[in-house]
């Protein structure tokens, strides 16, 4: 974040959560989830599964009406051949295929409205990007701030999930899923399918290695974002960029001795022999004891997770 805005969030003691219309994602909770299956396959899958259903030693649980229906042939019309069973429910699955495009278009209809009001906190494990200081970080004068769980409060940080980067938007159902909901063992989840849309971005986004901890609509739906208090003792460091001015430095470390006196100060520095960051301690510190690394690659554990 920059130097202003880290002051505020020092100060306060608040991260923000933001809607998807702040982010500088166009795609971000905007996109739909589709489906992309050979019908035939799916018809395949499926059918095998509801004779595994009517005529196997234990049938998987009925979800939805299939389902349902199976079960009850198999307690009151028993010794019907696959082919007879195919006969009669073949047509059902071949109405669920062909209106899988009106039932998908139905779906997104219904929560577009909850998409947009989406609250979220984005973080990262890697805070020695380069590009993720020149984006967010005020190109390098701004600052990190570095958090944890404490131990018995009541915190966020373990609802973290990694966002999967992806060249292609995720679909609803794969054939083997879809099969599933055509023969009566799965139904359609809404907030599976939220989280798909929640959690996958462009493969271009990779380098910030992100997770997102995700609030629904928040305490307020309308609004556009929402600042939340974090526990004093979660903020774990401060890491100051490397082209901060001295002056800024002075203050933000002053104001983190004062409200967070348990977290480390920190800096950026330049490696010597390749292109790249480190953090090591601040001088205005000189804190005692060894420095955990921040650095973290992509899917690491959900400790050190940073603001993006």
């Amino acid at each position: 974040m920059s130097r202003a805005t880290a002051r505020i969030v020092l100060e306060q003691g608040t991260l923000r959560w933001s809607s998807p219309t702040t982010l500088n994602d166009p795609y971000d909770n905007k996109f739909d989830l589709h489906l992309d299956h050979d019908h035939e396959e799916v018809r395949r899958l499926a059918l095998a599964k509801l004779w595994d259903d009517y005529s196997g030693i234990e049938p998987a649980p009925a979800v939805n009406a299939t389902g349902i229906l199976v079960r009850v042939l198999r307690e009151r019309v028993p010794g019907m051949s696959r082919a007879q069973l195919e006969a009669h429910l073949g047509p059902s699955i071949e109405d669920g295929l062909r209106s899988g495009d009106r039932t998908i278009d139905q779906f997104h209809r219904d929560i577009r409205p909850a998409m947009a009001t989406n609250k979220l906190l984005c973080l990262t494990t890697n805070p020695i990007n380069t590009l993720m200081w020149a984006y967010y970080a005020e190109h390098h004068q701004g600052v990190v701030l570095r958090f944890r769980c404490v131990d018995g409060g009541d915190s966020p940080w373990p609802a973290g999930k990694a966002v999967v980067y992806s060249k292609q938007m995720p679909r609803l159902f794969d054939a083997e899923s879809l099969s599933d909901l055509l023969a009566g063992r799965a139904s359609i989840d809404p907030m599976s399918a939220m989280y798909k849309i929640v959690f996958t971005k462009s493969i271009d986004w990779a380098h910030e290695c992100e997770w997102r901890i995700f609030a629904g609509s928040g305490r307020n739906p309308n609004t556009s974002y929402e600042d939340i208090g974090f526990g004093t003792e979660e903020l774990d460091g401060v890491v100051l960029g490397i082209r901060m001015p001295q002056g800024d430095r002075e203050a933000i470390t002053e104001i983190a001795k004062r409200r967070y006196p348990h977290a480390k100060r920190l800096e950026n520095v330049t490696r010597d022999r390749e292109f790249g960051l480190d953090i090591h301690p601040s001088p205005l510190d000189h804190p005692t004891g060894e420095i955990r690394s921040p650095h973290r690659r992509c899917g690491a554990p959900k400790a050190d997770l940073m603001p993006t």
